[in-house]
């Protein structure tokens, strides 16, 4: 083989396995609930999967994670790795990664911290957050809001002729001096 064709396959082999998969590992200090083939969603968009989840000697979750070529570099020692319940397949969890322009693309076999985040933290929050949405749609239809609103209207009307009252007492209008009349020199 000629020297330049094995440099011409030595590139191709190297640009063969950057442009692979991303396999690493996120590790969380208790049990993530995640299983094999949930999904992994980058900023919202499905970008792989989880191949394995196993606990290791010290007690901590490792899950082996393969992220799709077209996503890779996207995924960076500054990206946040969260456990979460799945948004589009209920009673499913997932793995979320929040990117983040600094930091490194990981390099396959990699290991980052994951962080979990319980089910019934974030569930109760958003119920609320929805019951206070209604709550403000149905105010303006409410007794009180509308003699609120009555009351507001009125206080208006009343700094809008205490306003002209002031400019009144403040800047009272004065006549505009008439001119007086000068004889016009007469000719003698």
């Amino acid at each position: 083989m000629k020297p330049k064709n094995v440099w011409l396959l030595l590139v191709l082999v190297l640009l063969g396995c950057q442009l692979g998969d991303l396999d690493f590992y996120v590790r969380f200090g208790q049990s993530p609930g995640l299983q094999a083939e949930d999904r992994v969603l980058l900023a919202g968009r499905q970008a792989g999967k989880v191949v394995a989840v196993k606990r290791v000697e010290d007690g901590s979750w490792w899950v082996q994670v393969q992220i799709a070529s077209g996503f890779r570099r996207q995924v960076t020692t500054g990206s946040l790795f969260r456990a979460q319940p799945d948004p589009g397949r209920p009673g499913r969890r997932c793995l979320y990664i929040v990117p983040a322009p600094e930091g490194k693309p990981l390099r396959d076999g990699a290991v980052v911290e994951g962080t979990e985040v319980p089910a019934d933290f974030l569930s109760p929050l958003l119920q609320n957050m929805e019951q206070a949405l209604k709550e403000l749609q149905r105010l303006p239809e409410s007794p009180q809001f509308r003699q609120l609103q009555r009351q507001l209207e009125e206080l208006y009307r009343q700094m809008e002729e205490t306003a002209r009252e002031l400019e009144k007492r403040l800047f009272p209008r004065r006549p505009s001096p008439q001119r007086r009349h000068t004889p016009e020199p007469m000719d003698l």
